[in-house]
């Protein structure tokens, strides 16, 4: 990560220097970009620097005239006894309905519906891939294979890394059965127990879990980390703070864009940093049950974390903006929401893939006339990873249906000759056979070729 350099500590600018921006259109445009992108003092600097007629310009004074121009989009917040500030750009409103027509207007098509046991497993999938892409930006060393294997089969982690991604997943499915309830309300014992569900057996100090920070010696454990340097507010003001971040959450009368409100949570838990470790994921969290409370479902399966874990350090870079610009909150939302408009691309894509694959297996097969969506859907998953094979242990957790329904799915592929079953240890996997290709041909006829008295 780049060093982070302070802005220069200026004043009012002088009507001899305003005149002076006003009459050259060069040093106007960096002027007005500024604003409009609520650039940070840096990226002025490069740009004035960039150009051959304006690299003697003194960056301090232009750097005064964006801070006066900028004064009246700022909007002053006050939580738990701190004083925050943010604004809301043309670039950042312009950002703001991208994404959150984006998030409403993204068609899953009827197999992806959240209602739909193929949509679960959608939903539980992706789940999966955000929990192990956190986990591995916060230091876990574990493989998205091995990791993804535990959370299919359902299995105990064997050392602290898997149990970081567990922590995660299972702390994300406690966060979508929280937003189920409409009324449901964010309070600080809740924002405690979000951080124990996520850092339990993983912590250097298991002191530090379920348990407020209460000395200004800071232990930061994550990986993500604010800054070095960075000193939070003093550990007395911890409570204050979490309760004032709790009501502020849950008041709708202050109107803020929800998908703004999100990023101020997730940058205040980072700057209040209740907890000696934890304060990434917890603050992730966070953002994550806020943006779905508000009814933004796509966030379900929105890779959030992989685009972070890309560039780690800029994440990093956006706190320290703020935190060297007076708290202004601006810069981590600027941040945030092209995240978001990433991981949205990524999202959009992913769906579009997946319902090209499916429709065309089920027109190339004519499956719909044998099977169930579900059926289809974990055929193609086999289809996708033919030597793997699946279980019915795995269907079971990924579609959310009971044992006898996975076992019926499977007995069914299995039947028509889609899948063969075989023993593998004390579990029954099902492969696709070699002629696939031929079976699923519009012109085969599916033929039963196992035996299923042991299963």
């Amino acid at each position: 990560m780049a060093k982070v350099l302070e802005p220069p500590k200026v004043g009012i600018p002088s009507q001899e220097i305003l005149h002076g921006i006003e009459k050259n259109a060069g040093l106007n445009g960096i002027v007005g970009e500024g604003i409009r992108k609520h650039l940070y003092w840096t990226e002025i600097k490069y740009k004035l620097e960039a150009n051959p007629d304006l690299k003697n310009i003194n960056v301090a004074d232009i750097w005064a005239v964006v801070k006066l121009l900028r004064r009246a989009n700022l909007k002053n917040l006050r939580i738990g006894g701190m004083d925050l500030k943010f604004a809301v750009s043309d670039e950042i409103e312009r950002w703001v309905y991208t994404i959150h027509d984006g998030l409403k207007s993204v068609a899953r098509g009827n197999i992806f519906n959240p209602k739909t046991d193929v949509g679960e497993r959608f939903i539980r999938e992706s789940l999966m891939e955000e929990a192990i892409a956190s986990s591995i930006m916060e230091g876990a060393n574990t493989t998205r294979r091995v990791a993804k294997d535990m959370l299919n089969e359902n299995r105990p982690p064997k050392n602290k890394e898997e149990r970081m991604v567990s922590n995660n997943y299972r702390t994300m499915e406690f966060i979508r059965g929280l937003c189920s309830s409409n009324d449901s309300k964010i309070t600080p014992e809740l924002v405690i127990s979000i951080q124990a569900m996520l850092t339990e057996g993983t912590l250097e100090h298991p002191e530090d879990v379920g348990k407020l920070r209460d000395t200004n010696e800071i232990v930061v454990g994550d990986k993500m980390r604010i800054s070095k340097d960075y000193q939070p507010p003093d550990y007395h003001a911890i409570r204050a703070g979490l309760k004032g971040l709790c009501e502020f959450t849950n008041d709708n009368r202050i109107f803020i864009h929800p998908i703004i409100k999100a990023c101020v949570i997730h940058y205040f838990v980072g700057y209040l940093h209740p907890f000696n470790d934890g304060n990434g994921r917890t603050a992730r969290a966070l953002f994550y049950w806020h943006m779905i409370r508000q009814g933004y479902d796509l966030m379900e399966i929105m890779p959030i974390s992989t685009v972070i874990r890309r560039s780690p350090g800029l994440y990093a870079e956006s706190y320290q903006r703020c935190e060297f610009d007076e708290n202004d909150v601006t810069y981590f939302i600027r941040y945030k929401l092209e995240v978001l408009e990433k991981a949205l691309k990524l999202t959009t894509d992913y769906i579009r893939e997946k319902l090209n694959e499916y429709e065309a297996l089920v027109k190339r097969a004519k499956l719909e006339e044998q099977l169930n969506y579900r059926q289809v859907d974990i055929l193609q998953k086999a289809l996708n990873r033919p030597s793997k094979g699946i279980t019915i242990s795995e269907v079971q957790n990924l579609y959310g249906v009971v044992y006898q329904t996975a076992r019926a799915d499977l007995l069914k592929l299995a039947e028509l000759g889609y899948l063969e079953q075989r023993k593998a240890g004390h579990k029954f996997m099902f492969t696709p056979p070699k002629d696939i290709k031929t079976l699923i041909s519009p012109k085969s006829v599916p033929r039963g070729r196992n035996n299923f008295s042991n299963l």
